[in-house]
């Protein structure tokens, strides 16, 4: 059941603040509150790593916000590298544990060398990259020739929250949001062609990939593979 007082708060945010950076810093204080259904996804998640990678290994979470999902992933003895344009998103982790290494920063240049990471994870924030190939690019880049990349949720919810409809009122529902957004200046995706593009970009830039089920509805993250090297994908 959505808080409908910060469900009115965060709206008055959005109409406000004219800048996603901006918005993601005033939502900071109770992000973690709202955002209850991307848990699932994070559970999912931690527990994929849990099984399939020893303790130790270094993980960059893309986009990382407040911190869910870097500190059950630190949690669980992995090294992680928290990474968010949002100062006062990483000023609460950082408040939250000092155990997490925190960089501000643009996930299209990722200030990091080549080969420096055996994961990179990205929880919500794909529909928010304006050029996602330029991102990926930058994951493959720092990513170990074996590494991998987790990638979810599919499909994505309007603002981050709810379910899109399928059909002609789903279309509908997602033009007028598409209007609202570039109203506003924030890139926030909810149209279908963002996730078969998606699963295109990383057919072309991993070896090999496969879907998790995870949520309570018909969602999955994306697990790929290996990235191919020496790749151009802009």
């Amino acid at each position: 059941m959505l808080n409908m007082r910060l469900l009115l708060k965060l709206g008055g945010i959005a109409a406000t603040s004219r800048s996603t950076r901006v918005f993601y810093d005033r939502i900071s204080p109770f992000y973690e509150l709202l955002f209850t259904d991307h848990l699932s996804h994070i559970r999912t998640m931690v527990a994929v790593m849990g099984e399939e990678f020893p303790h130790g290994i270094k993980v960059l979470d893309i986009a990382c916000g407040t911190g869910a999902l870097s500190r059950r992933l630190e949690e669980r003895g992995f090294c992680v590298t928290g990474v968010d344009f949002s100062f006062q998103s990483l000023r609460r982790l950082k408040q939250a544990t000092n155990s997490i290494r925190v960089i501000q920063a643009d996930a299209a240049t990722l200030p990091f060398g080549s080969a420096s990471f055996d994961v990179v994870t990205c929880m919500g924030a794909w529909r928010h990259f304006p050029v996602p190939e330029v991102v990926l690019h930058e994951i493959c880049r720092v990513l170990r020739r074996d590494g991998i990349f987790f990638v979810g949720y599919f499909p994505p919810k309007l603002g981050g929250l709810l379910s899109v409809p399928r059909g002609p009122l789903g279309e509908a529902i997602v033009f007028f949001y598409g209007c609202v957004m570039r109203l506003l200046k924030y890139n926030d995706r909810t149209d279908p062609e963002m996730e078969s593009q998606t699963l295109q970009m990383i057919e072309l830039a991993f070896t090999k990939y496969r879907r998790i089920q995870s949520g309570k509805e018909a969602e999955y993250l994306i697990v790929a593979d290996s990235p191919r090297l020496g790749l151009e994908l802009r």
